[in-house]
């Protein structure tokens, strides 16, 4: 055999002539792989090769345990450019293997399958490869040397199927002593309403781990809730749909690997899934429904598909593990609560084409900066609140609205630019920004909302744009680094405590179009000693200027400031006309 082989490779040699020579660098791994099976089934065994140096031609001597029947034998898509022969008795053991075609190969992956059927016994069975000096070469006919690591099929016992029954039409299921629950068909899973409808409720201590087999195409809602102790779950290729509930609460599951076949993700699917730490959705889903993946914290990593084009109602609420993301292009909708209580997350990179970016979306996460995308125009309630380490955010160019609260103590924002097309800027929206120093107000704002400044202490300057009307109540209440203020004149009204405790204001003049000063407007503004009003006589609400002595004037000749409008409105006040 040997001398044949000899003269074999004589002749690929000469057909080898003008071809690559390649050098072996190091020896190629030969790896024979180690397969679990079932008792009594058929398996695959395949031979893989790496760090392929150049092979011209192979013969491998194939050895395996007695009780082994060997079905089969067929290529790999490795060595595709030699010729295999695919040996004529499979009952030959050992049984050779052979490659005599005269291109040189350095591809990589799987030489040969090796099917079994295997004994009923549990066990292991021992599958290897050999070779002998020259039984491979390379071009030049030199002896390639194989690093050769052999394997073998492992037979567990079979377990014991302490229940059984049916899941859906055509699907049924079964659960063995060592808590592997399966479920086998063709078709959808049955849908349940609650996790006591689930016809392995009774089991659901005991379940371990779940395998779906392929052949069913939908997991049903409340399919797997509450499987506490379940830490691994195989979803095979064909599965277009996880419903609602699916796998909630399922607080030991640390894996799971979507299939590329799914197209619908339902609510709350993995809602408290507390071990799960990685995530990648499938190209092919549009949509991340509410609270899919809510509480799952320990999440590190998502992985979004480019067909993505909304993240829905408290998706990701509460993954406190979280630190970056990526939203794709083709979202749009960021939904209410969405990552709210990220507590790590501190980098988001938002779509040039999200739109809405909607109630406390990112209420409390570690941004440290923000770049809002050109077509959202609003900002919705509580979406930054709490991002106390957020430091710089580039707005919108067509940002026409600021929401309630939403950038609520953001502690660590000194400085905004505020858009031009911003007309309105609703309450609290920076409430307690208290490293607040600057804000260049828009030139088309219209309305400062109640408490939309309150307690930013280092604010300094407050020049507000014409085309003001409506300073709302409390303002800037508490903005005790305030030494000027700048009013327009189109300002209406101040209401009530707009002013409140600004400690640091000397003078204020009160546009001629003002026509209501809300009730403690100006109190407790110590170092205010000049106020001038520009028009008519406005009302003027109780305490006004309550702890406030200054000199107040109004337009020379003016009739509408009557005696009873010269009053102390909680201050010491001294009124005159101006000269």
């Amino acid at each position: 055999m040997k001398k044949l082989w000899i003269l074999l490779c004589m002749i690929v040699s000469l057909l080898c002539v003008n071809k690559q020579v390649y050098a072996a660098s190091a020896n190629p791994n030969l790896t024979v792989s180690t397969v679990s099976a079932e008792p009594g089934s058929t398996v695959e065994v395949p031979i893989s090769i790496a760090n392929n140096t150049g092979i011209c031609g192979a013969a491998l001597s194939v050895s395996y345990d007695e009780k082994l029947v060997l079905t089969g034998v067929s290529a790999g898509e490795a060595f595709s450019s030699m010729a295999f022969t695919k040996p004529g008795d499979l009952s030959a053991n050992p049984v050779k293997l052979l490659w005599d075609n005269v291109d040189v190969d350095k591809t990589n992956g799987t030489i040969a399958i090796l099917t079994f059927q295997v004994p009923k016994e549990a066990g292991t069975y021992k599958v290897s490869v050999s070779c002998e000096a020259d039984d491979v070469i390379d071009s030049d006919l030199n002896s390639v040397t194989l690093n050769i690591a052999n394997g073998g099929i492992q037979i567990a016992e079979k377990s014991t199927v302490i229940g059984t029954g049916t899941c859906g039409t055509g699907v049924t299921w079964s659960l063995g002593q060592d808590g592997a629950l399966t479920i086998s068909g063709k078709g959808n899973m049955k849908n349940y309403t609650y996790k006591s409808e689930m016809p392995w409720y009774k089991y659901i201590s005991q379940i371990k781990s779940v395998v779906i087999k392929e052949g069913i195409t939908s997991i049903g809602d409340y399919a797997f809730y509450g499987m506490t102790g379940m830490t691994k779950i195989t979803i095979p290729k064909g599965i277009t749909s996880i419903g609602a509930y699916a796998f909630k609460n399922s607080t030991a599951l640390d894996g799971v690997q979507l299939p590329t076949t799914l197209k619908k993700l339902g609510e709350s699917a993995f809602f408290g899934c507390s071990g799960l730490r990685e995530i990648a959705i499938p190209e092919g889903l549009y949509t991340i429904w509410g609270y899919t993946f809510k509480n799952c914290t320990k999440l590190e990593k998502v992985t979004f598909p480019s067909t993505l084009i909304k993240i829905d109602e408290a998706a990701f609420y509460g993954c406190a593990s979280l630190k970056t993301l990526t939203i794709p292009d083709n979202v749009s909708i960021i939904g209410i609560y969405c990552f709210k209580n990220c507590t790590k997350l501190n980098s988001v990179q938002l779509s040039a084409n999200i739109q809405q970016i909607r109630e406390a979306a990112f209420y409390g996460t570690a941004l440290t900066e923000l770049t809002i995308p050109d077509k959202v125009t609003d900002i919705g309630k509580y979406a930054f609140k709490n991002c106390t380490a957020l430091k710089n955010v580039i707005f919108s160019k067509n940002l026409k609205k600021i929401d309630d609260s939403a950038f609520y103590a953001c502690g660590g924002l000194t400085v905004l630019n505020l858009p031009d097309s911003l007309t309105e800027i609703r309450d609290y929206a920076f409430r307690k920004c208290t490293e607040l120093k600057t804000v260049n107000f828009s030139a088309g704002l219209k309305t400062v909302g109640e408490s939309s400044f309150y307690g930013c202490e280092k604010l300094t300057e407050l020049k507000l744009p014409e085309g003001v009307t409506d300073i709302k109540g409390y303002a800037f209440k508490g903005c005790i680094g305030v030494t000027t203020i700048t009013l327009p004149s189109t300002l209406k009204t101040m209401g009530e405590s707009a002013f409140y405790g600004c400690t640091g204001i000397t003078k204020i003049e009160i546009p001629k179009n003002v026509t209501t000063v809300g009730a403690y407007a100006f109190s407790r503004c110590s170092k205010l000693s000049q106020v001038t009003f520009k028009g008519n006589a406005p009302t003027i609400g109780d305490y006004a200027f309550a702890k406030v002595t200054a000199k107040i004037s109004y337009p020379s000749g003016n009739a509408t400031w009557s005696k009873d409008k010269q009053q102390s409105y909680g201050g010491t006040l001294t009124w005159s006309e101006a000269k």
